[in-house]
């Protein structure tokens, strides 16, 4: 009998405090899920180029590049990895969002059962 490898999962959030909350809210899924937090998209961008994720989570509104631009320059890498947004202001209202697709977004504030929810959907 095989072990199933835990699926790696990015999260891109540029609040400190908001770091922490995710790795609290990821605490008791460790063996199914493997996180990463980074601080910023440029760093997210770069461990895209090297490394393969099942999902990345991302909040909107980041400097000095926002979620949406992060997301058009992963998909211009190629990269096709299932993305949420997460954001205090309605993502399906950013303009930045306009002609993309494979996402879902996620109004803040959100519940632990909400995004677990919305992680099993995409990724099981």
């Amino acid at each position: 009998m095989t072990k199933k490898e835990a699926q790696k999962i990015l999260i891109v959030e540029d609040n400190p405090e908001m770091r922490q909350i995710y790795r609290f809210l990821f605490r008791d899924y460790s063996k199914r899920y493997d996180i990463e937090v980074e601080k910023s998209a440029q760093i997210a961008l770069d461990k895209l180029k090297s490394q393969e994720y099942a999902l990345i989570i991302t909040d909107v509104l980041m400097d000095p590049m926002r979620g949406e631009l992060l997301f058009k320059r992963f998909r211009e890498e190629g990269v096709e990895t299932p993305v949420i947004f997460i954001s205090i202001v309605d993502p399906e209202d950013e303009k930045g969002l306009d002609g993309i697709n494979n996402f879902t977004c996620l109004r803040k504030p959100i519940t632990e059962e909400q995004l677990m929810e919305r992680v099993k959907k995409i990724i099981g």
